[in-house]
């Protein structure tokens, strides 16, 4: 109750390797908006893992070791997310099912094809032209 007004945290260059469903709990009731996990060796993230956190705006995963992001679907107030210099080797196919995220980077990965199946050409098809992604092909 006394955290009700946080509305960043940054928990950048720890040892943190996974981030379990209840880890966030304690923070549901906050205005919590920006969330900084960048620089530690995190490889699993829960698919509820973020439920709590229901203002969660902006999420900054850089420099981590994911290969997937299941639990992005679960985070409805999100408008932008960083994966840059993770593991991922294509865009992620929850990527395909719209929602309220603007703004996607995924610099410094290991994407090196975009195919028929990519959401980046879903996109296009859908013609959703407000969504912007930052992507470099290889690492």
């Amino acid at each position: 109750n006394t955290c009700s007004s946080l509305q960043t945290i940054i928990l950048s260059k720890n040892k943190i390797r996974s981030i379990n469903e209840n880890d966030f709990f304690y923070l549901r009731n906050t205005k919590l908006h920006k969330l900084h996990l960048d620089s530690s060796s995190i490889s699993t993230i829960d698919q509820n893992a973020f439920i709590s956190l229901a203002a969660l705006q902006s999420l900054s995963l850089k420099n981590n070791q994911l290969k997937s992001c299941e639990f992005i679907k679960n985070i409805r107030s999100l408008s932008s997310i960083h994966f840059d210099g993770n593991q991922f080797t294509s865009l992620p196919q929850e990527l395909s099912t719209p929602n309220n995220i603007k703004m996607y980077s995924f610099t410094n990965n290991f994407i090196t094809v975009i195919d028929d199946s990519s959401p980046l050409n879903k996109w296009t098809k859908k013609n959703l032209t407000n969504v912007k992604i930052n992507f470099s092909l290889g690492k």
